[in-house]
């Protein structure tokens, strides 16, 4: 009887001894007499792992006369590894060729995204204006209904605010194109990177009220 806990796979393997250690032809009967009384597995399941060998090829069966036999020759056994490791090795110079390739694109899409002092810098200053822009629009808000001299101050400085907040923008968007041009990276994929929202976004004329809207 087969020792408990014997793998499917190691019952193959050990059937595979049989053949191969042999290299004879054998009926079905032979086959699992030699298998329950020197590999240790139990008659019952000796058609089963056969089959299964013969499904992955590496045993051969024919119909001879008026039986069944079978057969599996070491030689047979080790081409069918060597033609499995071909296949694999050229699996694997493909999968290292698509490495490279995608490694290459990866150094090119990274080329002019170095996170700069220059670039913190204006990031820095574009969020203060953004913020003060917001101050200044609230403040516009609220006093709308108040003193004209105080509105038409408060409307200067949201317009000089605007004008410098855009000009950041513009600014960007100089850098935007010149590392599109350059590295071939889109505008959507720059701004990804570098966490920047886009151009219309940072234009601050949709902000103002028709009747301060700067002049283009």
């Amino acid at each position: 009887m087969a020792p408990r806990g014997v793998s499917a796979e190691e019952k193959r393997r050990r059937l595979q001894e049989v053949f191969h250690q042999r290299a004879d032809v054998f009926s079905l009967k032979e086959v699992e007499k030699i298998a329950s009384k020197e590999k240790g597995i139990v008659v019952q399941s000796v058609k089963e792992v056969l089959q299964s060998l013969i499904d992955d090829g590496l045993v051969d069966t024919d119909k001879i006369g008026s039986g069944v036999y079978f057969w599996a020759f070491p030689s047979k056994s080790g081409q069918k590894r060597k033609v499995r490791l071909d296949t694999l090795n050229a699996e694997l110079q493909q999968k290292k060729c698509e490495h490279d390739q995608l490694t290459a694109e990866r150094d090119q899409l990274l080329q002019g995204r170095q996170d700069t002092r220059e670039r913190q810098d204006a990031l820095s200053r574009l969020r203060e204006l953004e913020q003060h822009n917001a101050e200044l629009q609230a403040t516009l808000r609220a006093a709308q209904c108040g003193d004209p001299a105080q509105v038409a101050r408060l409307r200067e400085e949201t317009n000089t605010a605007i004008e410098a907040s855009n000009r950041w923008a513009e600014n960007i968007d100089v850098v935007r194109q010149w590392v599109q041009e350059k590295a071939g990276v889109s505008v959507s994929d720059f701004n990804k990177q570098f966490g920047i929202p886009e151009l219309e976004e940072l234009d601050n004329d949709k902000l103002l009220a028709p009747s301060v809207k700067r002049k283009k």
